[in-house]
């Protein structure tokens, strides 16, 4: 995607996010068709995408707030920028791994920024390595020492014990839901002008996933029956046995 950038800046092309995206989609599955239902792959362009479509309305609300210090308006564009790519990840995050992130949105403030310089000097590595291998060296090991150190802060900040909290149950029906509302809260969000509107649909789109992910919600082992649930536990079977209760008078 970047390349695709690149060369419509020296090619004096204008450039349209969505298209460059995927166009890179493309490319990566051209070459391996499986990436799709990859996780690393869907996390990746999920978090793209909702940074493209959620970002720009969120840059202009903080725009429209006037902030004079440089530094906290880019604190508060960091964060934006965290919370846009971080909406766009919740569905494949709880589908994956059950967890929601409480330390990403802050966590993202050095990791985002990380991210560009790591990219950045990749790209250049790349391009000096034919012409002056010696020097792609350097850069090379500045890069990968940038990369231990972000390493690390992540490292650091999952191993919190309130780093996350535990999402259980959530199915491909509630992703679906999830995008659904998301995709029908950001269109009314751009036709509605008012602000108490506005401020009305988030609340309702947040109301509707709480209640709407618990339609296909299912005990796996029911109330008043003899249920026995098979578990693969790698090396070995694994067998939960739940009793029925009698009711007790």
């Amino acid at each position: 995607m970047a390349v695709v950038l690149i060369i419509a800046f020296l090619s004096n092309r204008s450039t349209h996010l969505i298209n460059s995206i995927a166009i890179a989609a493309l490319v990566i599955l051209i070459i391996d068709p499986n990436q799709l239902y990859d996780a690393g792959f869907q996390l990746s362009f999920s978090a793209v995408i909702s940074m493209a479509l959620l970002y720009p309305p969120i840059e202009q609300m903080i725009t429209q707030l006037s902030i004079r210090n440089k530094i906290i308006r880019y604190f508060y564009l960091m964060i934006g920028l965290s919370l846009s790519a971080q909406i766009g990840t919740l569905p494949f995050t709880f589908y994956y791994f059950s967890k929601f992130s409480t330390v990403s949105l802050f966590a993202n403030l050095i990791v985002i920024p990380a991210i560009g310089v790591i990219t950045g000097i990749g790209i250049v590595t790349l391009i000096v390595s034919p012409l002056i291998p010696f020097l792609s060296i350097y850069y090379g090991a500045a890069n990968n020492i940038l990369t231990g150190w972000l390493f690390d802060i992540i490292n650091f900040a999952g191993s919190l014990k309130f780093s996350y909290i535990s999402i259980y149950d959530y199915s491909l029906l509630d992703s679906i839901i999830f995008y659904v509302l998301s995709f029908i809260t950001i269109f009314l969000y751009k036709k509605l002008k008012h602000p108490v509107l506005k401020i009305f649909t988030i609340i309702l789109f947040i109301l509707n996933i709480f209640v709407l992910s618990k339609i296909d919600d299912k005990n796996l082992l029911p109330d008043n029956f003899l249920s026995v649930l098979m578990i693969d536990v790698g090396q070995g079977d694994s067998y939960l046995i739940k009793f029925q209760m009698e009711k007790q008078l």
